[in-house]
């Protein structure tokens, strides 16, 4: 995919921020080191970024207790453009926010991505790069195949939705750094309970790109969902 045109000088900078501060509590135990295909799920998300091109920085934003143990994986496993492992924070807005607050100076472009999403492709990774380009920010998402129905506090369906418009989103999510760093600032001086970094471009009145992924870019989330990854991992290599 072609991510600069030849009129440019030189392409953006872009820094990725690895969302890895979660608890994993869900899982038993914390998910990012369990074996996934012969390495650790963080491992996974670490190389697609890795291997984007698009991509020049790495920041990864871990639980305090995890921060030597990310950072030797990433040494590891020769990723040489993760340029720190930071502490992150009660939440994920936090923990992102303190991890962009990181990135070089020159950086124009930040994309956002859960270390709990081990089948992203670095593919995957520049597409929304580039729609963040040229849109001021994207986010990948995967349009809703099934059926959807709203219910009500009992849990009674109250109608169903049309969903042809409707996508569940993921990640990588991109932004221009400075769009991004103000929305990130505005959420948390006002205490704002975000789950993805797309909200907060949301509440500043911003209306981020939507790039078509699979349901198979799925996040870890319940030990089935290992099982799944597994499967899908070693189908791709007979691929």
């Amino acid at each position: 995919m072609a991510l600069f045109s030849k009129k440019q000088k030189a392409p953006p900078y872009v820094t990725a921020i690895l969302a890895a501060g979660g608890s994993g509590e869900r899982m038993g135990s914390n998910k990012l080191m369990m074996d996934l295909h012969c390495m650790p799920v963080l491992g996974h998300a670490l190389l697609a970024l890795e291997n984007c091109a698009a991509v020049r920085d790495v920041i990864i934003a871990a639980r305090e207790d995890m921060v030597v143990d990310y950072a030797n994986l990433a040494a590891s496993l020769g990723c040489v453009k993760v340029r720190k492992v930071v502490k992150g924070g009660s939440t994920r807005l936090l923990s992102v926010y303190r991890a962009c607050c990181e990135a070089a100076p020159e950086t124009d472009y930040l994309v956002v991505q859960d270390a709990a999403r081990p089948l992203t492709t670095p593919t995957e990774v520049e597409a929304v790069i580039l729609a963040a380009a040229e849109n001021g920010c994207a986010v990948a998402a995967a349009q809703a195949r099934d059926t959807m129905k709203r219910a009500d506090a009992e849990g009674r369906v109250l109608e169903t939705v049309e969903r042809e418009r409707l996508y569940a989103a993921q990640t990588p999510q991109a932004a221009d750094r400075a769009l991004l760093m103000a929305a990130l600032r505005r959420a948390v001086d006002e205490g704002a309970v975000i789950t993805d970094e797309c909200m907060a471009l949301e509440r500043m009145g911003l209306r981020p790109k939507l790039v078509p992924t699979t349901c198979l870019n799925i996040k870890l989330t319940i030990p089935e969902d290992m099982l799944l990854a597994e499967a899908i991992l070693t189908a791709r290599e007979s691929i």
